[in-house]
């Protein structure tokens, strides 16, 4: 396996910042050899064109005002002329040469030569040629204006000194040049690369925080061309992902949830099917076997009066259990109310109270009821007095003898609770979390003798569920305090 750091040397390589800077530098340095070269090849040519133009328009120039002084003046014109021009001059008459002028330079970069015409060649035109080294010119005749006799002109220009130097000095800067260039590209091709690529490599930045579903990353360009446009569409495209992400987190948070609520309820299900189950098997075997024996006479069963009234005794708790039961399958198997409507909480606590009263009266508990008969409930009337009663229920049997039990309403901002408080009694700490379970029992022998079912609180918890109310047992010094909140 590769290590990081070769990893990151080839992410360099290959990055559009140095694609983009190599391929400038290229460009702009091909570019600038071109250039120069174009240059270094047109340049003596050029010259070279302008020179005998020049020396063309200068010669006739010449010939004007030859033709306009006298030969003593001859001789300062055409000095005049040398100098301006640098090329060498020849006069003959029709007998040959009368006078060679020659024009030189301390480098010797001009040097011409004397040419001898003849009479036979003065009916020749005058003419400059183009070629690149003239030895020698084509004579022109003239007449000084106080002289008839014909001479002859004859101009001869040499350029190959001076080309030469030129292309010298082309080639002698050329390396200087090239470094110049070379650098100048470098330089150019740096901060092109830089700008180009800048807002790209954000861009990608971006992308690449997206590619991990990190959407904490906007581009803050600016600009209004197509990469302006791109950052502008990848903002909003990371705005709806980022929202789509967002919900789809949500909703796979309320699926797990709903199926933990699912698994919780088949688990409780589970369990509550098994404890009922358990809870029916015993009294059925007592049932079952007391009845047997009546039936087949044995002697231990012979006083069937006795043995009737304990079974019929078991078959009233198994009627209170499956009663217990069939309430709580109606409660589980309803989303809402049944029946939703206005009633006093002082009615219910009268209601439940006259239910137990036998066995207030059995334990000779004292009451003390503080409740506003104004204060209203919205609910399950029969579901919230069922509640009610279990509640009242469990603190006067589980209370001792001549016990005080407290009803009292507390008014409060955001609502009421009721507590109610039985005294003389406490309930294990390890066992007040478990209060609420189905089928659980303080009591571990669960000996009918002393307890029920264990579906008088579970059933106060479906319940109050089911409306919204929130409850909790404690104990508060030597009492135990149930507290019921009715408020959502």
């Amino acid at each position: 396996m590769w290590k990081k750091s070769n990893i990151k040397k080839l992410e360099k390589r290959t990055s559009l910042t140095l694609h983009i800077f190599l391929l400038t530098t290229f460009l702009l340095f091909a570019v600038c050899g071109i250039t120069y070269t174009f240059i270094a090849w047109a340049t003596p040519a050029t010259w070279l064109s302008i020179a005998v133009q020049d020396i063309n328009d200068n010669t006739l120039e010449l010939l004007k005002q030859l033709e306009q002084s006298q030969r003593t003046k001859a001789n300062e014109i055409i000095q005049e002329f040398l100098q301006k021009n640098a090329v060498g001059i020849t006069i003959t008459n029709e007998e040959g040469l009368i006078q060679s002028y020659q024009y030189e330079v301390k480098d010797a970069i001009f040097q011409t030569d004397i040419a001898v015409v003849t009479s036979a060649e003065s009916e020749v035109p005058f003419h400059i040629s183009s070629e690149l080294e003239l030895s020698t010119g084509t004579p022109f005749p003239f007449r000084f204006s106080s002289e008839d006799t014909v001479y002859f002109l004859t101009v001869h220009p040499k350029f190959t000194t001076t080309i030469n130097q030129t292309e010298k000095a082309l080639l002698k800067v050329l390396p200087t040049l090239a470094i110049f260039i070379l650098f100048l590209s470098f330089t150019v091709a740096f901060f092109y690369s830089y700008y180009i690529t800048r807002p790209i490599l954000r861009l990608s930045k971006v992308s690449e925080k997206m590619a991990v579903l990190d959407f904490s990353l906007t581009c803050n360009e600016n600009r209004q061309d197509e990469i302006g446009i791109l950052s502008q569409n990848l903002n909003r495209l990371s705005e709806h992902l980022s929202s789509a992400l967002s919900n789809l987190k949500k909703a796979n948070q309320a699926l797990q949830k709903d199926m933990e609520k699912e698994r919780q309820l088949k688990k409780q299900q589970t369990t509550f099917f098994s404890a009922a189950s358990h809870e029916l098997k015993t009294p059925i075997t007592i049932l079952k076997g007391q009845l047997s024996g009546m039936l087949a006479g044995i002697d231990i069963y012979q006083n069937r009066d006795k043995y009737l009234a304990r079974s019929l005794a078991v078959t009233n708790r198994m009627d209170a259990l499956v009663k217990e039961l069939l309430t709580i399958s109606r409660i589980e198997t309803i989303d809402s109310l049944v029946t939703s409507s206005t009633c006093s909480l002082f009615w219910l606590v009268e209601q439940a109270l006259c239910q137990i009263q036998e066995l207030i009266e059995l334990h000779q508990h004292t009451l003390k009821i503080d409740i506003d008969s104004n204060f209203l409930l919205q609910g399950d009337v029969t579901l919230l007095k069922r509640a009610i009663t279990n509640l009242l229920s469990n603190a006067a049997l589980y209370s001792p003898p001549h016990s005080q039990i407290q009803i009292i309403l507390q008014q409060k901002e955001k609502g009421a609770s009721l507590q109610i408080e039985n005294s003389n009694v406490t309930i294990p700490e390890e066992a007040l979390p478990n209060l609420f379970h189905a089928f659980y029992r303080v009591e571990a022998s669960r000996n009918r003798n002393t307890g029920g079912s264990g579906l008088g609180l579970y059933l106060v918890k479906r319940i109050f569920d089911l409306h919204g109310y929130t409850y909790h047992i404690f104990n508060h010094q030597n009492s135990v305090v149930t507290c019921i909140h009715f408020y959502k």
